[in-house]
């Protein structure tokens, strides 16, 4: 290990938060090494990257959580995209949540936070929204950044402006404890070999893996689906969040459909098959 360095850490996991502290602890003068099995598989680089601590209905100590988080992220992109100088598509374009009855949107628990619109208004935000959505509520303080196209590729190239060392195809298998103290990380290769590798610090990024290392944590993966489809420049210019749904539109014209369930929505049809 480089002997210039303070400290040494092992991150567990290549995807956008492993990436991310890793950034942070090599800016900070820490030698890191970032174990992953495939970082092209990890979530950054597919999920929408929506910025929406008040579209999603947060609230309490979650909600504060996800506003301060959200007030943060300016100055971070600002500072990743000079070390990588790979523009990472942050946009502050505001979120829609459309509503069908006025009870649902008065019951919305981040209702106070945004501005009422009606139907007129709200087919202005999102063009061919079908008309049982009467209401709405837009977050103009919500957002989006392009995780998948940038800022994933952006962070990989600033973890490495600064150091950080990557193992990729790497599969962490077993901590190693040594009278009940952390020692280090088993690991199978991308040679298919067994190794162990030795640290006194680590941090497990797996995501919904993370069980397999730790099987007391209540995390466990759930299958969803998303698509994107290419449509017209300036179509659609906000984020929109439905009840189950959510429509992501890039710069480019680049829709990104979600939904963490099997099935596609009703919402969603609606939309796309009228615009």
């Amino acid at each position: 290990m480089n002997s210039d360095k303070k400290e040494s850490i092992l991150i567990i996991g290549g995807g956008l938060i492993g990436l991310s502290l890793a950034y942070e602890f090599a800016k900070k003068n820490f030698h890191v090494e970032v174990l992953s099995k495939q970082r092209s598989e990890a979530a950054g680089f597919v999920a929408a990257g929506m910025l929406a601590a008040h579209a999603e209905g947060l609230s309490d100590e979650l909600l504060s959580f996800g506003q301060e988080s959200q007030n943060l992220i300016p100055q971070w992109i600002k500072e990743i995209e000079i070390d990588s100088e790979i523009s990472c598509g942050l946009k502050n374009c505001g979120i829609v949540v459309p509503f069908e009855e006025i009870k649902d949107l008065e019951k919305f628990p981040t209702y106070k936070y945004g501005k009422y619109l009606n139907r007129e208004e709200l087919e202005e935000q999102i063009y061919g929204l079908d008309a049982k959505w009467k209401h709405g509520l837009l977050f103009k303080q919500d957002g989006q950044i392009d995780n998948r196209r940038r800022l994933m590729r952006a962070l990989e190239k600033a973890c490495t402006f600064h150091g950080v060392q990557f193992q990729e195809g790497t599969n962490a298998t077993k901590l190693i404890y040594e009278n009940n103290k952390f020692k280090g990380v088993q690991i199978l290769n991308a040679f298919g070999e067994i190794k162990s590798i030795f640290y006194e610090k680590a941090i497990i990024c797996c995501g919904a893996w993370s069980r397999q290392l730790m099987t007391d944590l209540p995390i466990y993966p759930i299958k969803g689906q998303m698509l994107s489809i290419q449509g017209p420049i300036n179509r659609i210019n906000r984020v929109l969040f439905g009840p189950k749904t959510y429509m992501v539109p890039r710069d480019d014209g680049l829709v990104i459909v979600g939904a963490t369930v099997e099935t596609m929505p009703a919402l969603t049809l609606e939309i796309l098959l009228r615009v």
